[in-house]
């Protein structure tokens, strides 16, 4: 499956054109504590007419600190209920790049593994705790040196992976759930390049499967008092009512 994640540098998009070659979109909601990705909605509204489905978000983080990614955290979840997207299968996912930690050092703040660690665990478990679902971006710069080869990404967190080598490394691509392979990418319908994904969502959007039904042990002695009784007819009907427990 094909997927484009889009935002405001996307701002030529024939819609009913791409459908047919885009399985799914996410979007950006925008940046840092408050600002709203300019065509935020125009993306959400025109993919919902088109019917091409929003399996999630994404917000670019400028945290600096772990409190810093809880208020982006709530702007991310007012913009996610402002779309109207499932909570049980959309995701909204954390984007911490090389220019969140030109941005934390232009503030006088170093940045090191520990720190984004810190800073995305505060942003996941804020959804989590909210009931949101949750998911982090990263390259192989960010998996190896900042996520602690992947230990740090968060438990539970769907793991969108981008590498746009011609030899990725195949086992983060193998154990990530999204793979954003090109940022130069042509689709029909889009004019200049958009980002390309590949990975099947059906396979960790999905609802929770129904737990399996398990049977109370039958009170036989009971079922025999209430045949007596007439509660169960006679003959045919009897027996239809009882199904198997007839003999």
């Amino acid at each position: 499956m094909i997927g484009i994640d889009i935002s405001e540098y996307q701002s030529s998009i024939d819609w009913n054109l791409i459908k047919s070659s885009v399985d799914y979109i996410i979007a950006r909601d925008g940046y840092g504590f408050h600002t709203e990705d300019k065509l935020f909605k125009n993306h959400i509204d025109n993919a919902k007419k088109a019917g091409i489905p929003i399996v999630g978000i994404y917000h670019f983080s400028y945290a600096i600190s772990p409190s810093d990614a809880i208020i982006e955290a709530d702007f991310a979840m007012k913009k996610f209920n402002e779309a109207s997207l499932d909570k049980n299968s959309a995701i909204i996912f954390f984007d911490f790049e090389d220019d969140s930690i030109r941005y934390a050092r232009d503030k006088g703040v170093s940045i090191g593994a520990n720190e984004v660690i810190d800073i995305t665990n505060a942003f996941c478990d804020t959804l989590k705790k909210n009931g949101y679902r949750y998911g982090v971006y990263y390259n192989n710069n960010f998996y190896r040196n900042y996520y602690n080869d992947g230990k740090g990404i968060p438990e539970g967190a769907v793991k969108w992976y981008a590498d746009y080598r011609s030899n990725p490394t195949k086992s983060i691509v193998n154990s990530s759930d999204l793979f954003q392979y090109s940022s130069t990418g042509k689709i029909d319908g889009i004019k200049g390049n958009v980002d390309l994904n590949e990975g099947d969502f059906a396979k960790f959007t999905s609802k929770s499967e129904a737990k399996p039904v398990t049977e109370e042990p039958k009170d036989y002695n009971a079922i025999a008092k209430d045949v007596v009784a007439g509660k169960y007819g006679n003959g045919d009907e009897r027996k239809k009512k009882l199904g198997v427990d007839y003999e």
